[in-house]
C-alpha cells in the first residue's frame, strides 16, 4: 500500500542517512480536515493509532524534527511494511502532532535494513 497525502500538505523538512540500514525522515503540515483522509490512504489504516505513549525515532538530529517528541496531543503508530528486493526489513512510523487547531504537523519515518 502506498501512503499518500493530501492536496493541503505543506513540506516543512526532510531528511535521510545510509549506513549499514537506511532511513528516511518527512516533516509535512495538514489541514486538520485532511487527517482522516491521509490515515486510510495508508498503511496506518489497518492499525490503531495510540494517543497515550510513542516511542518515535528521535535521533535524526536538529530541531525541525525533534518538536514532535514534544507534542502533548499525538497520535503515533508504526507498521511494518512488505519486503522489498533490496531491503528485506522495513517499518514505516507516523507521529501527528495535534497542538494546533488549525494545522496537523505530520512526521513520518520509514527505516530499512
Amino acid at each position: 500500500m502506498e501512503l499518500e497525502l493530501p492536496p493541503s500538505a505543506r513540506p516543512v523538512a526532510w531528511t535521510h542517512d545510509s549506513w549499514l540500514d537506511y532511513g528516511i525522515y518527512l516533516k509535512v503540515e495538514i489541514a486538520s480536515s485532511d487527517l482522516q483522509a491521509l490515515i486510510q490512504n495508508s498503511p496506518f489504516a489497518a492499525i490503531t493509532l495510540n494517543s497515550k505513549e510513542h516511542n518515535f525515532y528521535d535521533a535524526v538530529g536538529g530541531s525541525w524534527w525533534d518538536d514532535g517528541g514534544r507534542a502533548q496531543r499525538f497520535l503515533f503508530g508504526e507498521t511494518g511494511l512488505p519486503q522489498g528486493q533490496q531491503y528485506q526489513d522495513r517499518q514505516l512510523q507516523i507521529l501527528v502532532d495535534m497542538d494546533r487547531e488549525d494545522v496537523y504537523v505530520v512526521y513520518l519515518a520509514l527505516f530499512g535494513g
